[in-house]
């Protein structure tokens, strides 16, 4: 929302914002979204409406084939009534200023978009197609079989390579790869965490995978190592920090970076989450004073 009422405030002379409030209108009543519009201040600077019927959910998210996306979700219409652009508003400044300048193509835009939705829908077969390899989670001396997965695995990378590293190949390729010969794991996953799909690199997969198999196998230290790397960029990377743990996320750091061998790095990453701390208590404490 401030991202939002930034970029509303940038383009007030040559864009219109509109936020509207969906699948609320059972559980939250207009006066309820207005006090929290009003609650938010210029966190919130764009007009804000809360629908009546399904229209915007059946005639945009479902029309649009965006509803499988889930919210929230931006489209951006351009000067002559068409739908330029669609997609998370965490990505729409550069988007935003080609459409303005009149420099941004619709047609590849829509090619793009249209190959994203294929990949995807690829990525979901490739997790049905996968999950039997896997093995019981619960039963730890269960690795499942990785070394069939990984044939598996070949056959659909080279049907379709663009799949390779994309999010549920990613999970089962690095998990596969870690029970079976940790030193590819890492170069492979050296290669997820800077190459994006139709989805921003695969860290958060790196990261449940070693969670995971560290039930079940003695992970190396490089392994480790690259798990406190994806925490770090999943740091690095997210458009809106105020929304997620940091401070969890700089303990764990800490922890695989100990793991690691490398105390330099773990006593770096619990600085910060203790600065997070500090920072947080004398929020707490200005609010406390305030209020009183």
């Amino acid at each position: 929302m401030p991202h939002l009422s930034a970029l509303a405030r940038a383009y007030k002379d040559t864009v219109a914002f509109v936020a509207i409030d969906v699948y609320e209108k059972k559980i939250m009543t207009t006066r309820q979204v207005k006090t929290f519009v009003d609650g938010y201040g210029d966190r919130m600077d764009f007009n804000v409406a809360a629908e009546d019927t399904n229209f915007t959910v059946h005639d945009w998210l479902e029309a649009f084939g965006a509803k499988d996306e889930g919210i929230p979700r931006t489209f951006i219409i351009n000067r002559q009534g068409k739908v330029a652009w669609i997609g998370h508003p965490k990505n729409m400044d550069s988007v935003l200023r080609k459409i303005v300048n009149n420099t941004w193509d619709i047609k590849k835009a829509l090619t793009e978009r249209t190959f994203n939705k294929y990949l995807a829908g690829l990525d979901d077969e490739v997790a049905y197609k996968l999950h039997k390899y896997e093995g019981d989670y619960y039963k730890l001396d269960d690795l499942g079989e990785p070394d069939s997965a990984l044939l598996v695995i070949n056959e659909i990378v080279k049907n379709e390579p663009m799949l390779r590293y994309t999010p549920a190949m990613v999970s089962f390729t690095f998990s596969a790869l870690l029970r079976t010969n940790p030193y590819k794991a890492y170069a492979y996953g050296k290669e997820v965490i800077v190459t994006p799909t139709y989805e921003d690199p695969a860290y958060d997969m790196i990261i449940s995978v070693i969670e995971d198999d560290s039930r079940k196998l003695k992970i190396p230290a490089e392994i480790y190592r690259l798990g406190a790397e994806c925490y770090q960029a999943e740091i690095d990377n997210d458009p809106y920090p105020e929304l997620i743990d940091m401070l969890l996320l700089y303990h764990r750091m800490a922890a695989w970076y100990s793991l690691a061998g490398d105390s330099s790095k773990a006593i770096e990453a619990e600085q910060k989450a203790i600065q997070i701390t500090r920072i947080s208590v004398n929020v707490q404490n200005d609010q406390a004073v305030a209020a009183e």
